[in-house]
């Protein structure tokens, strides 16, 4: 069973009206979230999936169970990640680039809404990116490991045991 993909909300000014003066956000379209969210959606399936070679070996339910585990706690930093994003771009100010690069691409993502090819163009690196980043790999790929080798020790001592 495939799992839904994250849920990617419009913060509240990017959703407002734009000609209202409410936030600094262009309005964010329900097209964009869908773009968005798919993207998120396979980026998270590939990561997953390059995390899970290490447990190639292990019995399939444990694979499932890791990946189940893992998965959650993706989703979890995923959305922490976007939640700081939409906050830095909904303050309306210049967003430092070598300060917060998830920040700057996520603002790209809105700002090139309108065009197409652009728009996805910078859906892809800001997903790249996010994959990519220190609180993805830093809390997900210790925990993998962490995992398996747990898992591994059970079956090997298992395996002892007949």
């Amino acid at each position: 069973m495939e799992p839904a993909p994250a849920a990617v909300n419009p913060p509240p000014a990017a959703a407002a009206d734009p000609s209202s003066g409410a936030g600094s956000s262009p309005g964010v379209s329900r097209e964009l979230l869908e773009r968005l969210s798919v993207a998120l959606h396979r980026t998270n399936q590939d990561y997953l999936d390059g995390l899970m070679r290490q447990a190639s070996g292990l019995p399939k339910d444990a694979q499932d169970n890791i990946k189940i585990e893992l998965e959650k706690e993706l989703n979890k930093v995923v959305d922490q990640q976007l939640q700081a994003c939409i906050g830095d771009v909904e303050e309306g100010e210049a967003i430092d680039e070598d300060a917060k690069p998830l920040s700057a691409a996520f603002r790209r993502v809105i700002d090139t809404q309108a065009d197409a090819e652009a728009n996805q163009a910078s859906i892809t690196k800001f997903c790249r990116l996010l994959a990519g980043s220190k609180a993805v790999r830093g809390g997900l790929e210790p925990m993998a490991q962490m995992m398996v080798t747990f898992v591994t020790s059970r079956v090997a001592s298992d395996d002892a045991g007949d």
